[in-house]
């Protein structure tokens, strides 16, 4: 008896999985952040392993591991955020226990080219809570100036959301009062998409989080998870 296996039939047979864009694998332009392809790799080998009769737990506990020691990739296509997806989300958001209206606003420039999008609950007589706005820095007081004149139109007397490096001078510019009133932690062991979300080049909004998703979690009395 020998150690040798003979290759499975299907071993020379491409596996097909499919895979939907999520809105935090995304930059400010909709399109797939480069590192996240690296993730879709590893998925795309398991599911070869998987449909090849070698699953990864059986392959680790026969001892056998599979080190990945070098990666090289051409970007053929620019995946987006889907609008399947955006469909699910926005019917999630309808249906969030947050106060007030949701707005979502494509904001268009005056040569007819997109500057930017915001999404965001505006309460008459209350606080219009800002979930997400995405703007080129060249665009954010276009889109700044629409989403506040939204607001105001819809009876809110105040703006709150997350701030973003690239929006304080707009913001400035228009006297805005900025108050820290919440906290966000970031880990991760990826230096690069590390240095992405310092450098401002990742789009990070209040839809990466639990916030939307109310009663809040984390809140003192809330409800254990089972």
């Amino acid at each position: 008896m020998n150690g040798r296996r003979d290759p499975p039939e299907n071993s020379g047979r491409p596996v097909e999985t499919s895979l939907r864009v999520r809105y935090s694998e995304t930059d400010q332009m909709g399109i797939v952040y480069h590192a996240h392809y690296l993730v879709w790799f590893e998925i795309g080998r398991t599911e070869w392993c998987r449909a090849a009769g070698l699953p990864y737990a059986g392959m680790e506990a026969a001892g056998l591991f599979i080190p990945v020691t070098r990666v090289e990739c051409s970007f053929r296509g620019r995946p987006r955020y889907d609008d399947a997806h955006l469909t699910w989300l926005f019917a999630e958001l309808e249906c969030a226990n947050v106060g007030g209206r949701l707005v979502r606003r494509l904001v268009i420039a005056d040569d007819g080219r997109p500057a930017g999008s915001y999404v965001a609950y505006v309460e008459p007589h209350g606080i219009a809570e800002v979930v997400q706005l995405a703007a080129a820095e060249p665009d954010v007081p276009l889109v700044l100036d629409h989403l506040v004149n939204d607001a105001a139109r819809g009876g809110a007397v105040e703006l709150r959301g997350r701030f973003e490096h690239h929006l304080l001078p707009a913001l400035r510019r228009r006297r805005c009062r900025l108050v820290p009133i919440d906290w966000a932690m970031l880990y991760g062991r990826d230096a690069e998409l590390l240095a992405a979300v310092h450098g401002g080049r990742a789009l990070l909004s209040r839809l990466d989080g639990e916030w939307w998703m109310r009663p809040d979690p984390f809140a003192a009395g809330a409800p254990a998870a089972a």
